[in-house]
């Protein structure tokens, strides 16, 4: 009989926070100072006996329908959460990232995307309405 490891206060934060079904408002910022923003739904589950959320991420933004599956996570050892992130156009992302404050999660990539390099921050927060994703990048685009 497997023995359960005891789940840490970070994840148990990540799931109380997140785990539900949600309205997305999204407001994207890109590297050239434009935004573009967008309205969907989040479908977020528990997964691996509880050491894990699932959210599956469907919206429009700029008139371009996204679909999104990410799989979260905390690293007791590393001390980070992180969210492996495989989207309908291909991209394939590992954010990792910290709680900047109760209710507000930054998660921060860099990769190579579209033949160059990218930078993308994520910064989901609980509000009125549900989670809201704010993207900064390079040459990121949807």
């Amino acid at each position: 009989m497997e023995q359960a490891m005891e789940q840490s206060a970070e994840l148990d934060r990540l799931k109380d926070r997140f785990v539900g079904e949600w309205d997305l408002d999204l407001t994207i910022h890109m590297p050239d100072g434009n935004t573009m923003t967008g309205r969907g739904t989040a479908s977020v589950r528990e997964v691996s006996r509880g050491y894990g959320i699932e959210s599956v991420l469907a919206y429009t933004v700029g008139g371009l329908s996204y679909v999104e599956t990410d799989l979260w996570s905390y690293d007791r050892w590393g001390e980070m959460i992180h969210m492996f992130g495989v989207g309908s156009d291909g991209s394939v992302h590992d954010h990792t990232g910290r709680w900047k404050d109760a209710d507000t999660l930054e998660l921060h990539w860099r990769g190579i995307q579209e033949g160059g390099e990218t930078e993308e921050t994520v910064t989901a927060t609980l509000g009125v309405r549900g989670y809201r994703s704010n993207q900064i990048g390079g040459d990121h685009t949807w």
